[in-house]
């Protein structure tokens, strides 16, 4: 029989084991850029710190200990940045705009009800992927109060942008030599661009090729924008994956919430983003809890 002291040893045994394989993991997610399958481990730095901090609990020698609690705390950093933003309006400043992102589901069984909660939220812009003909149909109403572009499509690929506010421009585009993936570019007439993308997830190396594909041309064409940017959408990619990283530098955008939180069920990972060209300008940031989405919806007041 195994006695209580027993099944203690072996289960310290096997965190200090997790802990080692989260610390190599994490280092293995990094290399990401060389192949794709690497890139996939980048994606659980959540997973791996809690496994490490466990690890850190568990080991007795003194060194080893230390060694994984620094690990341990630097992951946890890396997890809870950047902080979110939370300004006071004042009389000086401009109005900020308050968009709405959310991933839908194209096989969302509560169409009626989250469209009816869309078409009477608040938000100035909206900014929705995966909507089917069903949701076009569905959020009608919205379309016949807002300025918007849309491709609607029985895929995950559909996508649509609702604005409360003056459009100067409103498109849906698709790179070169891609018919599959689309994005959409907005101008407000404040003079603020609106990017809403949505590449494909990282299921097979094919969908991993057009993915950085896709993020890499967009990336080009959003630093080239002279005013200021928001880009929106579910991105199907963790802020911790170095792919992603080389997209915001190039890009010359930022991120506006903390990279662990979660946003995607049933891994809890953060895939849905905002990101801005001056996260000066944001005033605050959140997400709702899921709904009949797989996604939560995200929000952000930007200033433009």
């Amino acid at each position: 029989m195994i006695t209580i002291t027993r099944l203690k040893s072996l289960l310290k045994k096997r965190l200090q084991i997790m802990a080692w394989l989260s610390l190599a993991c994490l280092l293995i997610g990094q290399l990401g850029r060389l192949y794709w399958i690497l890139e996939l481990f980048a994606h659980f730095v959540p997973y791996y710190t809690v496994l490490m901090a466990l690890g850190c609990i568990c080991i007795t020698n003194k060194k080893l200990r230390l060694f994984f609690a620094i690990c341990a705390m630097a992951a946890l950093y890396w997890c809870i940045t950047p902080w979110p933003n939370s300004h006071t309006n004042n009389a000086e400043q401009t109005t900020p705009v308050r968009f709405l992102s959310y991933n839908v589901l194209f096989s969302n069984t509560h169409i009626k009800a989250e469209s009816n909660w869309l078409i009477h939220h608040n938000s100035d812009i909206i900014f929705l992927t995966e909507t089917s003909s069903a949701w076009g149909k569905a959020l009608q109403p919205l379309a016949n109060i807002t300025q918007h572009c849309t491709e609607y499509s029985d895929s995950p690929y559909g996508m649509a942008l609702y604005s409360r506010l003056p459009l100067t421009r409103c498109e849906v585009f698709y790179t070169a030599n891609n018919n599959s993936y689309p994005y959409i570019r907005a101008e407000l007439a404040n003079g603020l661009v609106v990017y809403g993308i949505h590449p494909p997830p990282p299921i097979d190396e094919t969908l991993v090729q057009h993915r950085n594909h896709l993020l890499k041309t967009l990336a080009q064409q959003i630093q080239q924008e002279k005013n200021n940017v928001i880009v929106l959408g579910d991105m199907n990619i963790t802020a911790f994956s170095p792919v992603f990283q080389d997209f915001i530098q190039t890009a010359n955008i930022h991120l506006t919430s903390p990279r662990a939180r979660p946003t995607w069920q049933p891994a809890l990972l953060s895939i849905d983003h905002a990101l801005v060209r001056n996260p000066k300008k944001v005033m605050a940031t959140g997400s709702y809890s899921w709904q009949g989405s797989d996604h939560k919806p995200i929000w952000i007041n930007y200033l433009p």
